[in-house]
């Protein structure tokens, strides 16, 4: 194992803690002034801002962000089921996906560059309003009451985005059972289309006020 450890980091260049070498699920908890990263038995902890990137194992690893927490990097999940979770963070998040990733799941942006993520395969939004923009490809947006997927040829599941964009392809919103959006759906360029056909309730749909059921 690798114990209990404190790394300390100058406060200069690009810093990176890498995790690539571990087989084993680890959760990465990212805080305003530090992070920890756990396997569950052994732990992380480092104290301070200065770590630019962060490199995911080859399981199923978790990168939890609270309020205030930054990466100013890359947060690369590797090989398994990868998971951004910003469920308490109090920020409006803006995720733009730009690409399959190289291992599985996708590329993207979490905002200002160059804060972006790599090999990604689930994201949940956080508390203020989120939005998610897919990628210039052929997409289906899969959403259901207690979870989403946006597809197009690799799978992400996506929870609390309040507004949806497709990129310039073909995007497809395909509403579930009695699946909703909180805020707006914006198809993008390309020929578009809003799904009902597993819609459950009446569907209104007034295009004068650019409105739509769910």
């Amino acid at each position: 194992g690798w114990g209990v450890d404190n790394p300390i980091v100058d406060s200069g260049g690009n810093d990176t803690l890498d995790f690539s070498a571990l087989s084993a699920a680890l959760a990465f908890t990212l805080n305003s002034a530090n992070l920890n990263v756990t396997d569950g038995t052994n732990i992380v902890t480092y104290n301070g801002t200065t770590i630019e990137n962060l490199i995911g194992g080859a399981a199923d690893d978790l990168f939890t962000f609270n309020a205030g927490a930054n990466i100013t990097g890359l947060i690369n999940g590797g090989a398994g089921n990868d998971t951004l979770n910003f469920a308490t963070f109090t920020s409006a998040l803006d995720i733009k996906l730009t690409a399959l990733g190289d291992v599985d799941g996708f590329n993207g942006t979490r905002g200002t560059s160059p804060a972006t993520f790599a090999n990604i395969n689930s994201i949940v939004g956080g508390t203020a309003v989120d939005n998610l923009t897919g990628l210039n490809a052929t997409s289906s947006w899969q959403l259901s009451v207690n979870s989403n997927q946006y597809v197009s040829t690799n799978t992400l599941t996506f929870l609390a985005f309040e507004n949806l964009n497709g990129g310039s392809g073909a995007d497809t919103f395909v509403f579930n059972g009695n699946a909703s959006v909180n805020g707006s759906v914006d198809g993008g360029a390309g020929s578009d289309t809003l799904n009902y056909s597993n819609y459950t309730s009446a569907v209104t749909v007034n295009f004068p006020a650019q409105t739509a059921s769910g």
